[in-house]
């Protein structure tokens, strides 16, 4: 019988014998495998490379653009509250105001249409908070997952439906408060201020006296004298009823309009969705034609190939990411200088508000809302071409006494005055040469800053369109 230790060490070779078989099978049917079948393998892992690489451009891509959605809806809800606030303000402070007494006063059918926003108001502040809610939170998700920029993030369908509907109703409900408070402000101007309002009622006062005039005049119809109370009623009620009437059927016409933008901006959304699907299909389209060459390759060109696409794909997100970020630094900077003083200062004779323009014939001034000097109207008159010309073009429009030698589509001036006589305006001599070269150099630098800041200041509402 053999001893026990030789029966291990037998064991032990055996095992050994065992193993080094089946590590050596792998590379045995490696190298049974031809360069065919090598060179196919090698050209299906890139492909399987590129197609997760195409995967994950496009998921940036969408979640790019649902990065922007989000901030646009962020941006339009501030904005919203801010100026519902404001406008809250600017309404309570005119119901105890004397211009809100010569409101009541002059024009009794303005007190209507205020007394119809505080029973329908432009928005909910439930409505408001869940909106803000649903904002703060996509917010918070956008700048989670920029935190995580190697890892794509597929956006939910749900949540970028969500927040172009949250856009959509705060761009719906700033624009009908920008019609209000345009509205408010052409009524306040309306009015005779040097009327006196001593003992004149204040408009909230106005208004709880109108309410309780209806109630009484309703129940003295039902009373005993219901046909005498008819009759000292009717052309009151008779007027309400008509302005109600005409109240409901602008309400009516502007949720129409309403209705029919918030609609036309669905079909535009979804119109860029289909684009979007096409886009993706189109790229699913190029792929598959991409793998049918990629099978021509060998495995070494088509890497180069993949490295050098990565590497222009990357180049040319650099150079997209860079222009937008100047080009919005540009428009910040204009803002700026539009805003500051030293511009509002230069250039008051064309912010002001007033009914001339000047591409306007003489049988059309003060046909015109009141507004800013039209920027549009300013490069059709020549005011803002370079050279003496130009400069003189400009003189007739911003200086008290025109500019001799200037031409236009209208006359400037009646009887050695300028028909504008709502704005300020310069007090530079009538003949062009009688300027001095530092009063040249002024208007040529006011001339310039309308060419560089126009389309800003127009954007701003500062100029016409």
């Amino acid at each position: 019988m053999i001893p026990t230790a030789w029966n291990r060490k037998i064991a032990r070779s055996l095992a050994l014998a065992v193993c080094t078989v089946v590590m050596a099978a792998p590379a045995l049917a490696q190298d049974s495998l031809s360069d065919e079948e090598l060179r196919n393998r090698a050209v299906a892992r890139e492909q399987a490379r590129a197609k997760q690489l195409e995967t994950e451009a496009v998921t940036r891509a969408n979640f790019a653009r649902f990065e922007m959605r989000v901030a646009e809806a962020d941006r339009q809800l501030r904005e919203l509250k801010t100026n519902q606030d404001a406008f809250t303000d600017r309404l309570a402070e005119l119901m105890k105001s004397d211009t809100g007494r010569r409101v009541a006063v002059q024009n009794q059918q303005a007190g209507l249409v205020i007394m119809g926003w505080m029973d329908a108001p432009l928005m909910r502040e439930a409505d408001f908070a869940e909106r803000r809610g649903f904002a703060d939170e996509m917010v918070q998700l956008v700048e989670q997952r920029k935190q995580r920029p190697d890892v794509p993030y597929s956006v939910d369908p749900a949540q970028e439906n969500r927040t172009d509907d949250v856009y959509l109703w705060a761009r719906e409900r700033a624009s009908r408060l920008a019609e209000r408070s345009a509205w408010l402000s052409d009524t306040t101007r309306g009015v005779d201020a040097s009327q006196p309002v001593d003992g004149a009622p204040t408009l909230s006062e106005a208004i709880d006296s109108f309410m309780k005039a209806r109630r009484d005049l309703w129940a003295q119809a039902t009373s005993a004298g219901q046909q005498r109370a008819r009759e000292e009623a009717e052309p009151q009620m008779t007027e309400a009823a008509r302005v109600a009437e005409l109240e409901r059927l602008l309400q009516e016409s502007e949720q129409r309009l309403r209705e029919a933008r918030q609609q036309m901006e669905t079909d535009r959304m979804q119109f860029e969705s289909r684009l979007r699907t096409r886009e993706a299909e189109a790229i699913k389209a190029a792929a598959e034609a991409e793998e049918a060459r990629l099978n021509l390759l060998a495995e070494t060109e088509h890497m180069q190939r993949l490295e050098a696409a990565n590497r222009r794909l990357e180049r040319e997100l650099s150079e997209a990411g860079a222009r937008d970020i100047v080009e919005e630094a540009e428009g910040v900077r204009l803002r700026q200088i539009a805003q500051s003083p030293s511009v509002q200062r230069d250039l008051a004779p064309f912010f002001a508000r007033g009914t001339w323009q000047p591409n306007q014939r003489a049988s059309q001034q003060g046909s015109a809302a009141p507004g800013p000097i039209s920027f549009s109207a300013l490069v059709e008159v020549g005011a803002l071409a370079e050279d003496q010309q130009g400069l003189m073009q400009l003189l007739a429009v911003a200086n008290a006494q025109g500019c001799a030698g200037s031409k236009s589509l209208i006359h400037w001036h009646q009887n050695n005055r300028h028909q504008d006589r709502e704005r300020t305006k310069w007090g530079y001599p009538r003949q062009f040469r009688s300027l001095s070269a530092a009063d040249q150099d002024e208007v040529r630098r006011v001339q310039k800053l309308l060419r560089e800041l126009g389309p800003t200041l127009v954007e701003l509402g500062l100029l016409g369109p």
